[in-house]
């Protein structure tokens, strides 16, 4: 599967096993740091807030929330010691061949940055554009000195 099929269903893999699903929306290569935009749905939020997978720490996290109302997008970053796996022509078709147990798809493996989900807007508005609120985390600063 190719970058030009995304938005695409995906699956990371928790460490006790589980399975997190999302779907793929973005995946890009910025400064040699791997990107994803991935969007899941409010239980899996739920349960990726409540248990902090993708490194979504307390600690971690600037001021803003999530309602809970809908559809949650994560911009994630993959740990910048395994980069060098994802190809660069398509990092999307190299995630997606990578066995359910890689640790290219393991949550502990992924820093998320923006944790953002849709504001209703007024019908007038709405047409314009959408605009989304969340919060960020500090993990950028410091992946980027790894």
């Amino acid at each position: 599967m190719s970058a030009s099929e995304l938005p695409a269903a995906f699956e990371f893999r928790v460490p006790s096993g589980s399975i997190v699903p999302a779907r793929v929306l973005d995946a890009t290569r910025a400064d040699g740091a791997v990107m994803l935009l991935i969007e899941v749905g409010q239980e899996e939020w739920e349960m990726i807030d409540l248990v902090m997978y993708f490194n979504l720490r307390w600690d971690r996290r600037n001021p803003g929330e999530i309602s809970g109302d809908g559809a949650v997008q994560i911009l994630m970053q993959l740990d910048p010691a395994l980069a060098s796996r994802a190809s660069a022509d398509d990092i999307f078709a190299t995630l997606s061949a990578a066995p359910i147990e890689d640790e290219l798809r393991s949550t502990t493996n992924w820093y998320g940055l923006e944790v953002t989900e849709a504001v209703p807007l007024p019908p007038e508005l709405a047409a314009k554009g959408e605009v989304r609120q969340g919060f960020t985390t500090t993990w950028r600063a410091e992946l980027a000195t790894r």
